[in-house]
Parts: C-alpha cells; structure tokens; sequence
C-alpha cells in the first residue's frame, strides 16, 4: 500500500469526523499551492482562488453564494492553516468523543456560515468599513474552529486543558481569553477575520444551549431532529467496586478528567473499549 492509497484507507476508515475536516482542509491548501505555483512559473494570473474565497462585496456574494462554504477551506499560508488544524483537533477531539459525530459537522458548517455571514454584515452596515467594503475578503476554518471551541468550553467549562503540556487552565476561562482578543484586535488589523472568530464562537455558544433544551426555534428548525446532550455532571459518591459487581460503572471525576486529557493528547480514537463505555455511561447521567 503506498502513501496516497494508505491517506484514503485512513479517511475512508477513520472513525472522526474531526480528522477528515483535517484531511480535506490540508488537501485542498495543498492544491491550491500547486495550483498557484503553475502560474507562478509561466507568469499567469492566479485568480482561480476568488471564486472560492467570501467576499464583503454583497454583490459578488450574490453571484458566488457557495463561497459561504467553500471559503472554510481556503488557507493563506502555512501558519495559517497550522494553527487553526491544531485548534480543530485539540478541541475537536474533545468535544466529538462527548456529544458525538454529527455535532461535529453541523459545528464546523454551519458555524463557518455564522461567521461568514457577520463578516458580510459587518463590512457592508458598519459606517468604518463603507469605503473598503467591496475589497475586504475572508477564508480559513478560523470560525468553524472557534465554533467547535466555545462548544467545548459551554458544555464542560470547568474542564481543565495542559496548554503546551505545561499551563493548565480551565476551558471557559481560555474561551473568554480568546473571545476577548478577538474583540480588542478588530480594530488593529484582520478586522473581517476578527469579525468572524465572533460569530462562529456566537454559534458554539447558541448551538450547545440549543441541543440542550436551554433556548428553543419555535419557528424555524435549522438544526432539524434536536440531539439533547445531558448536562456534564460526572461527580459520584459511590463505592466503585460495589457498582462495578452490580454490572454498571460509575466513572469518578478523576476517572473522567484522565480520560479527557487523553483524548486532548491522542484524540478520541486513541481510547480503549473500557474507556469509550466509561465516557459514554458518564455522559447519561
């Protein structure tokens, strides 16, 4: 089995859908650098990115509506694209293991639309951005990300995390760190993917209330079936090895919180049998 083959066995196979948003956003950054590098060397004009990436002009939005899904996948460079891959695996990872496969995908796309779409707002109704508004462009899985972070952060915040497997700091806590930066750096440069990191952690933010049964869609129903998630409570006071006898486990805190950094070091897929069960049965209470 050579490497290309090995690549689709693995995607074809995986069981996150974390990891094939990964696949799809590092091949797509690759053909699009292949792409602009045929026309580098013969001197063309590389234009082909801009039926894919969102535009603040309202009109080219119009007449290019798929760029609302299209741009979560275009990357500007290298450390771009890094750093929002590492942000999506790490939290991603997560929170897919907790609330499952499809929360994921509705996460990713229809956060990325929510930051998409403040983006187009914002450039075309706020007076500072009236003579830019048609220049402005926006791409990368940053709101998608941001989305599937503030998700993380509302459904477990007291969850802690090993940043660089040193500083430990609780979820809602660097959700807050990084929504305040966020807001303070809109006026200091990259205002439109500024803009957008807020709407995708908006949509975390509302997407987990939802699920829960906390805010409700009388009238419109964008998330179709409604999937409620259980509060995370995981503190027992049971005798465990008495539990275990009876046929059932009750997972203690400690038991739960070494599980979740597990899955923040190796991701989900990593965990054993006895682990998933003791995720899964924690998470029904």
């Amino acid at each position: 089995m050579n490497i290309w083959e090995e690549i689709k066995f693995k995607y074809r196979t995986s069981d996150s859908n974390v990891l094939k948003f990964i696949y799809i956003n590092v091949a797509v950054f690759i053909i699009e650098r292949l792409v602009y590098l045929v026309f580098w060397l013969f001197k063309s004009n590389n234009d082909i990115v801009s039926f894919f990436v969102l535009s603040s002009d309202g009109g080219i939005f119009i007449r290019h509506p798929w760029t609302i899904i299209t741009y979560q996948f275009i990357h500007e460079g290298i450390f771009h694209i890094l750093f929002n891959m590492l942000w999506l695996y790490t939290f991603g990872n997560l929170l897919e293991g907790l609330i499952g496969k499809k929360h994921i995908v509705k996460l990713y796309f229809l956060g990325g639309i929510a930051g998409g779409l403040l983006f187009l707002g914002a450039y075309n109704f706020l007076p500072v951005f009236e003579n830019i508004s048609a220049l402005a462009t926006c791409r990368g899985a940053s709101a998608s990300a941001m989305a599937i972070m503030v998700a993380t952060a509302v459904y477990m915040p007291e969850q802690e995390l090993a940043l660089f497997g040193v500083f430990r700091i609780k979820l809602k806590w660097l959700a807050a760190i990084i929504i305040s930066i966020d807001v303070i750096m809109i006026s200091a440069g990259n205002s439109g993917g500024h803009i957008a990191h807020l709407g995708g952690a908006l949509f975390g933010w509302l997407y987990v209330l939802y699920i829960r049964g906390n805010i409700r869609f009388p009238t419109i129903n964008i998330f179709n079936k409604r999937n409620k998630i259980p509060t995370r409570k995981f503190k027992v006071d049971v005798n465990r090895s008495a539990v275990k006898n009876s046929g059932r486990i009750k997972p203690s805190q400690d038991d739960i919180d070494a599980i979740l950094d597990k899955i923040s070091r190796s991701g989900y897929d990593r965990l054993t049998s006895d682990e998933k069960d003791m995720l899964f049965k924690a998470s029904q209470k």
